[in-house]
């Protein structure tokens, strides 16, 4: 599992080739997905000035409504905002997410290019972009829970009334094996017990953070923005192996 908290999209300044009316660019660094950005064009592009050049590993768009159909749709890196220096595909996912992982690059413009003809105007609910923290292996018996806020009454006569709900991804992760040094999974250094309680200590459940469940398997989940839901991390240490445990919960924010 990887965690996508530290996100540079917070205090970058964005803008873009076209925008529709009453939906400004300003929305992609607000994570509530409702508020989306609109092109009034099926071509053109978004570029986020971090203001310097800065490590970016991961970039996700989340709330997209692009489609395989697109003729261009990249992200494209640079150090003066003018021709790319490095240019990635991204990848599509069937939520509505779109990714580019592992880039290891290094630069203060990074511009989403799109066209497709299929749609008629481009819409991004929110931008995260950044490094990520490499969790040690999740238990393997997680269960994902997909749920609903449907509300149902009974009236007196045990008639029943529906309000029909969202619905939404909320589940727990435990961490069997925490330890206070790195291992290496796929060349990947996972994260110590410090590095979690720091990124704990920035997060606090106050903070979305978009969670890749199986970063080297999108079709068996994809990822997903979400919350933190809960007031503590909490470690339990088990003397006889040396190492701790943990687990979080999580709630998908739409």
């Amino acid at each position: 599992m990887q965690i996508l908290y530290n996100n540079l999209i917070d205090g970058a300044t964005v803008s873009a080739s076209s925008v529709q009316s009453g939906y400004p660019i300003e929305n992609i660094q607000d994570y509530h997905l409702s508020k989306k950005y609109s092109s009034d064009a099926t071509s053109g592009s978004i570029t986020i000035d971090l203001g310097s050049a800065q490590l970016i590993d991961d970039f996700t768009i989340c709330g997209t409504n692009i489609t395989s159909s697109a003729t261009t749709f990249n992200l494209e890196g640079s150090d003066d905002g003018g021709t790319a220096d490095v240019t990635f595909p991204f990848v599509l996912h069937d939520n509505g997410y779109a990714t580019v992982q592992d880039m290891n690059s290094t630069y203060r413009y990074w511009k989403i290019v799109y066209n497709d003809t299929t749609i008629p105007t481009f819409l991004v609910g929110y931008v995260f972009l950044g490094t990520n923290l490499q969790m040690p292996g999740v238990s393997p018996d997680v269960s994902l829970q997909y749920k609903v806020n449907t509300g149902v009454q009974f009236s007196v006569t045990n008639q029943t009334y529906s309000d029909t709900g969202i619905q939404y991804f909320s589940s727990s992760f435990n961490f069997p094996h925490i330890t206070d040094y790195p291992h290496f999974v796929n060349g990947k250094a996972t994260a110590t017990r410090n590095q979690i309680v720091e990124f704990w200590q920035d997060n606090q459940g106050a903070k979305p953070i978009v969670l890749y469940i199986w970063a080297d398997n999108f079709e068996r989940f994809p990822p997903v923005l979400g919350m933190i839901t809960q007031n503590s991390m909490d470690f339990k240490f088990d003397k006889t192996q040396s190492y701790t445990s943990m687990k979080f919960n999580f709630t998908e924010t739409l």
